[in-house]
């Protein structure tokens, strides 16, 4: 990495480390005005300290109050995935640096792609061949009608919308980036693939689609324990399809990794965007 990757590292692990203290902050604050009759030696420190900060400098207060309130929107939800979506924009950014400069992470690819040499057991190779599939155009076409169905029958339309909307409109942007940066897939290729490798659309796919789906497990299934195990299966499910393409050699690992981080980006700004029209809906209906 050279000094201007290391100063991004740097500014982006200060961001998150702004964000955790203001987030510890409010938290806290929150402690505070429910334990107001004990609040003990630490709880007085942080309200004497809240005090302090809101006396002299009220604008930062207030700016800090709005940017972490779990009320609204626009305040702790928004504040977490804007800075999810520019840590992973940025963690993709180096991914894409890191091997077309040729760098550590090519040399990780180059390795990895030596390591493997294709799968040599037929069973493996079935089984990646199987799970591969999870993330083609077609499976995740009729996957997300399926989904959007259900939403629809629930009368869910902002989701049903906001699913649509972000399978589709992606993957003109994975189209695009593959045309832009235009990488030579590996050779020895286990199964047919087509078009450029970086950024790796079935990796893309499955974040996008799956990682959607488990949003939707947290908000409809009640059980604690069904919630955690869904959400440990689709994982599985989203690692594997990116496994598989490494393994068959379609894809370089980078390339993988390229697509989960873009995926993961490209669901963060899907449902932001999708609450925020929801919000905006909402204020406009009442006001009419």
């Amino acid at each position: 990495m050279n000094v201007g990757s290391y100063l991004w590292l740097g500014l982006v692990a200060l961001f998150f480390a702004l964000l955790v203290v203001a987030f510890a902050y409010l938290t806290l604050r929150r402690s505070l005005s429910r334990s107001r009759r004990s609040p003990g030696v630490l709880f007085g420190a942080l309200r004497r300290l809240d005090g302090w900060l809101r006396d002299a400098a009220p604008r930062m207060h207030r700016m800090l109050r709005r940017r972490l309130t779990l009320r609204e929107w626009h305040g702790l939800a928004l504040t977490l995935a804007a800075a999810m979506f520019f840590g992973l924009v940025w963690l993709f950014t180096t991914i894409a640096v890191g091997w077309t400069s040729r760098d550590d992470l090519y040399q990780f690819d180059q390795a990895v792609h030596a390591g493997l040499a294709g799968v040599s057991s037929d069973w493996a190779v079935q089984f990646f061949r199987l799970a591969t599939h999870l993330g083609d155009g077609l499976t995740v076409a009729l996957v997300a009608a399926g989904v959007a169905a259900f939403l629809l029958y629930h009368r869910d339309g902002w989701r049903a919308a906001a699913l649509g909307v972000v399978v589709g409109l992606g993957q003109g942007v994975l189209v695009g980036l593959k045309w832009a940066f235009a990488r030579a897939r590996p050779g020895g290729n286990l199964v047919e693939a087509g078009f450029y490798s970086f950024p790796s659309g079935h990796a893309f796919s499955s974040m996008v689609l799956y990682g959607f789906i488990i949003v939707l497990v947290w908000r409809y299934v009640r059980r604690e324990a069904v919630r955690v195990a869904a959400t440990i299966l689709l994982v599985l499910v989203i690692a594997t399809v990116g496994l598989s393409r490494v393994a068959l050699s379609v894809h370089w690992a980078s390339d993988v990794m390229g697509g989960f981080t873009l995926g993961l980006a490209w669901l963060v700004c899907g449902l932001t965007a999708t609450r925020a029209a929801q919000a905006y809906r909402g204020g406009r209906a009442g006001r009419c």
